[in-house]
């Protein structure tokens, strides 16, 4: 699987609690396979793992193109081996893997009471390590706490280095939720975002969804939200005195990494020294594998070395593959959202596979049960106690999938949450003249 391109060191706020972390996985992109290796980092969930685990994929990428690098969760991985045994191609599955020069693990604390996958893991590790491959993993706890694990794998985790990534101090939230702020050109009162980082928060991903939370209530309640608000609105009564800052804002900072000079840089050096059809060929391998797409085929096309008069119909054809695969997507999309981000997708190679899916999911696709006719907007009831939640509502039926999304409506029963959500339903097939596809599902169904 491919990184996630937006996972990046540049947007990837440092602080006390993860710049151990943070320094660790630099250095292990900057000379992955010589420095920490394996890198293990743990930490609660919604902390950062996978967002710095991504930065390290994409950054080794960015300037190293012609390595392999492999993104999998745990869970991905078991399945993978699984598929592999059930088909008979379990020596296929081991050359795959053991081809890869960073392998980038998510969440092996799943490895629990897994002892087929335990087994298989240790001999990838011994494989890759043996070669100078990196290797970086992810846990929620040391590898040492990971119950029932052969205690050589245990061995093999923890024979690198070991870091970990605690909650955000008050400086570090108030840093994160200032970039925040900037990346959605959204702006409050002084006091605001210092208030709110006041607040304890048990990870990034609560925070932001606070943050998402005043961000709503300003723009859909047409009012400028006060410092004096923010307490209220978490249901928080007394203010506790302000913690004295330790250090300056000013050192709360992103990593200073000059990407764009250091492209620069690299591209005059390498036109000096390498024939131009290389440097083409290696600029849309750059590129391509940073929009999340495989491409072995240009890959190929550098390692076998010499002119290449052809080389231009070569990038062409994948130019191509690309756009179809990309109009392939949004028609299995369009038939059913899960079908959306399938691996298929994303490999110019496999093109066939994607025209088969669709095929497949064409000629059996069913509409998913949509919204009851007998819940109309127009007649949802608005009040003081749900104008916000109505308000939302509108703006996700003005611009569906760019607002609010997730889109979360909670409150007792019989207040009218099954109203509003067959409502939104309702108003989007409406607008879009039927063509829109809604589900409108309970979770029993």
């Amino acid at each position: 699987m491919q990184v996630d391109a937006r996972h990046r060191f540049e947007n990837f706020v440092t602080g006390s609690a993860n710049h151990l972390a943070v320094a660790a996985a630099h250095a292990v992109a900057e000379q992955p396979g010589l420095t920490y290796n394996p890198l293990f980092v743990y930490s609660g969930s919604g902390l950062g793992k996978t967002h710095l685990i991504g930065a390290i994929g994409n950054l080794v990428l960015q300037k190293q193109p012609d390595l392999s690098v492999e993104y999998v969760t745990l869970d991905e991985f078991v399945e993978q081996l699984h598929a592999a045994i059930a088909s008979n191609e379990g020596e296929r599955f081991k050359q795959r893997y053991g081809r890869v020069d960073v392998l980038l693990l998510d969440d092996v604390q799943f490895l629990t009471g897994r002892r087929e996958t335990q087994t298989e893991l240790l001999r990838l590790l011994n494989a890759l390590q043996g070669t100078g491959r990196q290797v970086v993993m992810t846990s929620d706890r040391p590898p040492s706490d990971i119950p029932d694990v052969d205690e050589r794998l245990i061995t093999r985790l923890s024979g690198g280095l070991i870091v970990d990534i605690g909650a955000p101090d008050y400086e570090t939230r108030i840093a994160i939720m200032r970039a925040k702020c900037e990346e959605r050109d959204v702006r409050f009162e002084n006091g605001v975002i210092e208030e709110l980082a006041r607040l304890e928060f048990g990870n990034v991903r609560e925070l932001q969804g606070a943050l998402n939370k005043i961000i709503a209530m300003q723009t859909l309640g047409g009012q400028e939200v006060k410092p004096s608000q923010i307490r209220a609105m978490f249901g928080v009564e007394a203010a506790p005195p302000p913690k004295p800052p330790r250090r300056s804002s000013a050192s709360m900072r992103k990593p200073s990494l000059d990407f764009q000079s250091f492209v620069s840089d690299i591209a005059t050096a390498v036109a000096q020294h390498v024939d131009p059809w290389k440097i083409k060929v290696a600029e849309a391998v750059a590129y391509w594998s940073g929009e999340g797409y495989r491409t072995a085929t240009l890959e190929r096309l550098l390692q076998e070395g010499g002119p290449k008069a052809d080389y231009e119909s070569a990038l062409r054809d994948y130019f191509t593959r690309v756009d179809q695969l990309h109009e392939l997507e949004d028609h299995a999309t369009a038939i059913d959202a899960a079908l959306g981000g399938n691996d298929v997708f994303r490999d110019p190679e496999r093109l066939g596979e994607a025209e088969a899916l669709v095929n497949r999911a064409t000629s059996g696709a069913t509409p998913p049960p949509g919204p009851s006719a007998a819940f109309a907007r127009d007649e949802f009831e608005v009040g003081p106690s749900n104008q916000l939640a109505v308000r939302a509502a509108d703006a996700v039926i003005e611009e569906p999938g760019k607002k609010y999304n997730p889109l979360f409506v909670h409150g007792p029963s019989g207040v009218g949450k099954t109203h509003l959500v067959n409502a939104i339903g309702n108003e989007m097939i409406n607008l879009s003249g039927g063509a829109a596809v809604v589900a409108c599902v309970s979770a029993q169904q």
